[in-house]
């Protein structure tokens, strides 16, 4: 069963959540619903204040971990992995990304995460061409993953090519429902 909790938190500004993610409390101030699996301890909720573009308006997730938060307008946005994922990896000690101006065919790898449990490659949901990776960040700091995998520690910034994919997306109520038909 999901456990529902509404909080405000400091490093989220409310106005730069999804709509969908959106509530009014009894005092008219906006909290973030989050849905929380018993399975994680970490919500899979992405903090768009810690992204460098905060007008994003789309976000999927996929059955393999990853999110990609987007505007659906100009379809520029950021891949990274869930905090699920980041949870079930451990301690991150190395990361390895595709570098820019690549483009990347959906359902293809587009680097892996090491921890001290795991190597993991990670995908791409959809056809992208890489903007940028955060390399920079994630060289000095790749323990980052584990500790804010939805938000400062995301991976590339896209430039989407084309929304079909090969697997299914989820929105965020669907893919913490396919995490608890996972840990069932």
């Amino acid at each position: 069963m999901f456990k529902l909790s509404t909080r405000i938190s400091s490093t989220v500004t409310p106005l730069n959540l999804v709509k969908s993610q959106l509530k009014t409390n009894k005092y008219g101030l906006f909290s973030a619903l989050r849905f929380q699996s018993s399975c994680s301890n970490k919500i899979n909720l992405v903090n768009f204040a810690k992204l460098p573009i905060q007008s994003l308006d789309t976000v999927v997730y996929t059955t393999s971990h990853e999110w990609l938060a987007y505007n659906k307008a100009d379809k520029i946005g950021f891949l990274g992995v869930t905090q699920y994922a980041a949870n079930h990896m451990g301690d991150v000690t190395y990361v390895e990304l595709t570098d820019a101006e690549e483009t990347i065919d959906a359902g293809e790898s587009f680097g892996s995460i090491e921890s001290v449990k795991s190597s993991n490659e990670i995908y791409t949901p959809y056809n992208i061409e890489v903007l940028e990776n955060n390399m920079e960040v994630l060289n000095e700091a790749p323990q980052l993953v584990t500790k804010d995998s939805m938000g400062e520690a995301w991976l590339l910034k896209v430039k989407i090519l084309s929304e079909e994919s090969p697997e299914e997306v989820m929105d965020l109520a669907k893919y913490e429902q396919y995490l608890k038909e996972c840990d069932a």
